[in-house]
C-alpha cells in the first residue's frame, strides 16, 4: 500500500466517522483485482459470504458519455447491457472508459466502488443497486483503495450515499431476460417513474 493510497483510506474512514456512519474495523488485505481474489483474502479472514454481500461495482455510460452509472451487484451477478439500455430507454450502454473513472470518480479499473462518489462533486454518477445485495445484513467495498476492504451494513450504505447527495434507485436485475420481454409496457412504465428525472440533470 503506498502513502498516496493509505490517505484515501483515512479519508473515507473520517468522513464516516464525522457522520457517525459505523463501519467494521478494516481489512487491510494484499492488492485485489477481481471479486474473486477478495473473497479470498475475505475467507482467509474469517468472514463468511453467509453474513455479507460482496459487492461487484460497475461503471457504465451511454456511448455518447451523457449519462454515467454506477452499478451495484452481488458478486455472481451477470449483466447484459443491451438488456440494462433497453429497460432504461437508453442509446447503447458501454463501460466507461479509464478517462471516465479519472474524471468522475478519480480513480481507476478494478478500483472502483460506491466510496469514489465523493470525488462526484458534480453529482453526475447515478446510482443502480441490485435487489440480491440488499438481502444481507452487511455489504463489502473498497474505501478508494483495492489494498483494503470496509464492511458497513446496508443502512450505513444508504446514510452514506444521501449524505453525498447520490440517492440510489434499487431494482431487480433478476427481471432482465425473458422477463423483461413479456412484461415490456411494465417495464417501461417502471423506468420512466424511476429515471426520467436523471435526465434531466
Amino acid at each position: 500500500m503506498t502513502p498516496e493510497e493509505r490517505e484515501k483510506i483515512l479519508k473515507i474512514i473520517a468522513f464516516l466517522d464525522e457522520l457517525g456512519i459505523p463501519y467494521d474495523e478494516p481489512l487491510i488485505h494484499p492488492r485485489t483485482i477481481t471479486c474473486e481474489e477478495s473473497l479470498n483474502h475475505y475467507e482467509q479472514a474469517g468472514y463468511s459470504l453467509e453474513n455479507y454481500s460482496l459487492c461487484r461495482n460497475i461503471f457504465i455510460r451511454d456511448k455518447r458519455g451523457r449519462y454515467f452509472f454506477l452499478l451495484v451487484l452481488d458478486y455472481d451477478t451477470e449483466v447484459d447491457l443491451d438488456e440494462i439500455r433497453s429497460k432504461m430507454l437508453l442509446p447503447r450502454l458501454v463501460s466507461a472508459t479509464s478517462e471516465d473513472l479519472n474524471k468522475f470518480l478519480s480513480t481507476e479499473k478494478g478500483n472502483v466502488s460506491i466510496f469514489n462518489l465523493i470525488n462526484d462533486d458534480a453529482n453526475k454518477v447515478r446510482v443502480i443497486i441490485d435487489k440480491k445485495v440488499l438481502e444481507k445484513q452487511a455489504m463489502a467495498f473498497h474505501p478508494n483503495s483495492n489494498c483494503a476492504t470496509l464492511f458497513l451494513t446496508k443502512e450505513a450504505v444508504f446514510s452514506f450515499l444521501d449524505s453525498i447527495g447520490h440517492k440510489p434507485v434499487v431494482t431487480d436485475i433478476s427481471l432482465y431476460g425473458e422477463q423483461l420481454k413479456k412484461n415490456l409496457p411494465e417495464v417501461i412504465n417502471y423506468w420512466q417513474k424511476n429515471f426520467l428525472w436523471y435526465y434531466s440533470c
